[in-house]
């Protein structure tokens, strides 16, 4: 037995060293620095490593005899010797460190199992690579390139450690691997900040594969730095495949209390720009006020936060998750991802606009969509536990999702749906479609009220237009008690009109009723 503070040197220019059936359980230092000698484990000898095995030359570890064991959950290192050092051993189990700080190490022949260690360095293993559950794969001396001549496989449970000192080229891990590097979902790689100060869009080739790369999955989970996100970019092949890092977002924090989005000392990471995460995470009520024009990537705040854009403008070109409430006046929100938000007040001519998704589905806020004198358009899809609408306001080539109350407030208030439009009614989460209020809804060229929904209810004081080739489908769902007023109108799935004693019903089209409906 060699104790944690014991050690062992076998050191010399000539001859062999011969373990012969015997246990040797090493938990300090076993130093082995010959030069063109071999060591022999034979008739059986088992080797225990739970401290370091330091090879400090191009040398043979190899079985003689009967079948020996090398089991290691310390550390084997290879830490000089420019050329191939290789363990010959019959039985060789890993739960420890591989380290190949110089050279090639060569073990068996065969794979490694790394069976929850970790493969590390500098220099280059011979043989393929197996990282299974708990095992790391961990290139460079902080960092460096770690060269595999064989296969590479990330199994569910692994880890890629990846080291980041600048985008320079060595100033960043690298597994480069000669043969195939299949990664399977589960496996993660962990984004380690070595210094580096992050510049969005920055990339770092971290495997390079002259197989292919395979992805049989999703690849990847990236567990990142704090301070920036990163995405993967997987060229897959047939060989040579890379893998590449790429710089996808800047974290920036609000560090203050009430205040103005415009001031630089509220924030971890200066004003917010292109490629900024921006979180508002506070565990008080604040309001964060916003007049200003600017592009960020995602923004994330508490349920306790309120924004209040004036005459600003702001783009958002990823997904977010605005828990709390966003208000509108005279402002224009351009959201080219999808996004969740706890309520929506828009005043003023405001706009929300993009290609991404909205929901305003947050129960504790009500989830209510309220707008007055605006516009939404061009969003791929608009969802609102309530709809609220005051002054003239606009849906424009939009789909808009209807499972709960639409309110058109007053006489004078009316909502145009535009463009290629879908006002879709339809009992869901938030309940049975409903349609409330005193004003207008007004449907016009190339929009749709598609009612999915049977016995829609209408109120009496409302007025219900189509002009110039709006669309009404499933029109026999629809209870018409108020104002009706078409003209040129296109009806789908015809069925029975329900025109109770309260209506108007003013028909201008040149195309007849009849025989299409039974009034």
């Amino acid at each position: 037995d060699i104790g944690s503070v014991d050690s062992m040197n076998l050191t010399g220019s000539a001859g062999s060293y011969i373990l012969d059936s015997i246990t040797v359980n090493n938990a300090g230092t076993i130093t082995y620095a010959t030069v063109g000698n071999n060591l022999f484990l034979q008739s059986g000898t088992i080797l225990n490593n739970s401290g370091l095995l330091d090879i400090q030359g191009d040398i043979i570890i190899t079985n003689s005899g009967a079948a020996s064991t090398i089991n290691n959950s310390g550390i084997i290192r290879k830490s000089a010797g420019a050329g191939t050092s290789n363990i010959a051993i019959v039985s060789f189990n890993n739960f420890g460190t591989v380290d190949i700080q110089q050279g090639t190490l060569r073990i068996n022949g065969n794979d490694l199992v790394l069976g929850g260690g970790t493969l590390m360095g500098v220099g280059t293993f011979s043989g393929n690579v197996i990282a299974d559950n708990g095992s790391t794969i961990a290139p460079g001396l902080s960092p460096g390139t770690l060269s595999v001549i064989g296969d590479v496989d990330f199994q569910a449970g692994s880890n890629f450690d990846v080291e980041i000192l600048s985008s320079d080229p060595g100033d960043f891990d690298l597994l480069n691997v000669t043969g195939d590097v299949t990664i399977s979902d589960g496996a993660n790689l962990n984004v380690i900040n070595f210094g580096y100060s992050a510049v969005y869009l920055d990339s770092f080739e971290v495997i390079t594969t002259s197989g292919n790369l395979n992805v049989p999955g999703s690849g990847f989970t990236i567990v990142d730095d704090p301070l920036f996100t990163m995405a993967p970019i997987y060229i897959p092949g047939p060989g040579p495949g890379t893998l590449t890092l790429q710089v996808a977002g800047l974290n920036n924090f609000w560090s203050a209390g009430t205040g103005d989005w415009g001031i630089v000392g509220n924030w971890s990471n200066g004003l917010p720009g292109v490629g900024h995460n921006v979180v508002i995470d506070t565990s008080s009520a604040i309001t964060v006020t916003y007049s200003d024009t600017s592009t960020i990537n995602s923004l994330t705040t508490s349920s306790l936060t309120t924004l209040d854009l004036s005459s600003g403008f702001l783009t958002i070109e990823g997904n977010s998750v605005i828990d709390g409430a966003l208000n509108l006046n005279a402002s224009t929100l351009t959201l080219n991802g999808d996004a969740t938000v706890g309520s929506v007040s828009m005043t003023n001519a405001s706009i929300l606009a993009g290609t991404g998704t909205v929901d305003v589905v947050d129960t504790i806020l009500s989830g209510i969509l309220t707008m007055d004198s605006s516009e939404i358009r061009d969003l791929a899809d608009v969802t609102a536990i309530q709809y609220t609408v005051t002054g003239t306001n606009r849906f424009n080539n939009t789909i808009v999702n209807h499972d709960g109350v639409l309110e058109i407030t007053g006489s004078t208030d009316r909502l145009i749906l535009q463009g290629a439009t879908q006002l879709i009614s339809v009992a869901g989460s938030s309940g049975s479609p409903s349609v409330t209020g005193a004003g207008t809804l007004e449907l016009q060229a190339g929009s749709e009220w598609a009612v999915n929904f049977a016995s829609l209810p209408m109120s009496i004081p409302l007025t219900l237009e189509v002009n110039g080739g709006g669309t009404l489908s499933n029109v026999e769902n629809i209870i018409f008690p108020g104002t009706v007023n078409l003209n040129d109108v296109n009806f789908n799935q015809f069925g029975v009109i329900n025109i109770p004693a309260t209506t108007t019903f003013n028909y201008a089209d040149t195309k007849p009723i009849a025989p299409n409906f039974d009034i």
